[in-house]
């Protein structure tokens, strides 16, 4: 009998050298059982209903690193590649304006819906208070009325 580790590591290689043939295999498998999955995917839902809720609490930063990718793309503005490195770095830094280190969002100092773009010369970390306060607003509008 073989052990766990050496299968695991022969079955890793199998995949990696072929991977157009199993994608294949997939996509056949997929166009010929569309109703099997469709009655599967259906089934799973209705067992796990708090499953992508759950998801999404645990995995916040990267569903919003996805939503605004999402939302950019369709825009058209262009979506750049953000590394992990700077999103935990933006989400363990304090707000840029009120110094809070609570509860800190990505901000777009050009908002997506005026052009501005998902990238990290665009990103800034706000707290929820105060990017919830900028709202769709340029960071040059919204501070000269924070500002009074």
């Amino acid at each position: 009998m073989i052990d766990k580790a050496k299968r695991a590591a022969q079955t890793k290689a199998y995949r990696t050298a072929n991977k157009e043939k199993i994608a294949a295999s997939q996509a056949i498998y997929r166009a010929e059982n569309k109703k099997r999955a469709a009655e599967t995917g259906k089934v799973w839902r209705e067992n796990n209903p708090d499953y992508h809720t759950n998801y999404q609490r645990v995995n916040k930063e990267m569903m919003a690193d996805y939503y605004h990718s999402r939302r950019t793309l369709k825009q058209g503005n262009g979506v750049f590649v953000i590394s992990d490195r700077f999103m935990r770095n933006l989400y363990n830094s304090p707000c840029r304006f009120c110094e809070a280190s609570e509860d800190i969002t990505a901000d777009h100092i050009i908002p997506i819906v005026k052009g501005g773009r998902h990238s990290e010369g665009n990103l800034q970390p706000l707290c929820r208070s105060c990017n919830s306060s900028k709202g769709v607003k340029l960071q040059i509008e919204w501070v000269s009325k924070k500002k009074g």
